[in-house]
């Protein structure tokens, strides 16, 4: 079982990072359409620091990542474009 201090080192974190990153690569090239991944991820926030390092706009899909709240009747409120050319950084609301 997976525990609160599941993420112990800097490798770790780059391993994972760089298996999201890997499975993401996958997918859109088994879905050649694929204009858009929406990341849904409960983790430590370095390693959602270190995805986002990882994401570019060159090879990747865009991607939307959301924050997730436990206090709001919707758990994944809003979302952050990581890494579209012309609406980076600007917010994605999920209502």
């Amino acid at each position: 079982n997976p525990s609160h201090t599941s993420i112990v080192s800097v490798s770790q974190i780059n391993n994972y990072a760089e298996t999201i990153i890997k499975e993401i690569l996958d997918i859109k090239i088994a879905k050649a359409n694929l204009k858009t991944v929406h990341l849904v991820c409960s983790s430590k926030p370095s390693l959602m620091f270190r995805l986002g390092q990882l994401i570019d706009d060159t090879q990747m899909p865009v991607v939307i990542s959301y924050h997730y709240t436990q206090q709001d009747d919707y758990k994944y409120p809003w979302g952050l474009y990581i890494n579209h050319c012309k609406k980076e950084g600007e917010l994605f609301l999920w209502r």
